[in-house]
């Protein structure tokens, strides 16, 4: 296994790109979130669009703890293809989609 070192930003500040913790909790949440991540990639093919899954979604800059990673996202007007964490200070642009794929694990009440 190859350890990733996050780089800092320009002022210094290291913005995560995993916490370690699995992708999904079940085979069946993440065959759900990989098939939705790949229906939209080619559905946005030829489009100033991106479709990004398990994320980190940075929303407050300066602020490395405020973050969410959404199990799938959409996001137009930003270069097409992926990346290893969205910063929406740097984009300029927010996910106009999100989805939360919930598994049978959650379902139990």
């Amino acid at each position: 296994m190859t350890a990733v070192v996050p780089t800092p930003s320009k002022s210094g500040i290291v913005y995560p790109i995993s916490d370690g913790e699995p992708v999904a909790e079940t085979y069946d949440h993440l065959y759900a979130i990989l098939t939705t991540l790949e229906v939209l990639k080619q559905y946005l093919v030829g489009s100033r669009a991106t479709a990004l899954a398990n994320q980190f979604l940075y929303y407050a800059q300066g602020f490395p703890k405020l973050r969410v990673a959404p199990d799938v996202m959409v996001i137009y007007d930003v270069e097409p293809g992926g990346r290893d964490n969205y910063k929406i200070w740097e984009e300029k642009q927010v996910p106009k989609v999100i989805f939360e794929i919930t598994s049978k694990f959650f379902l139990i009440l």
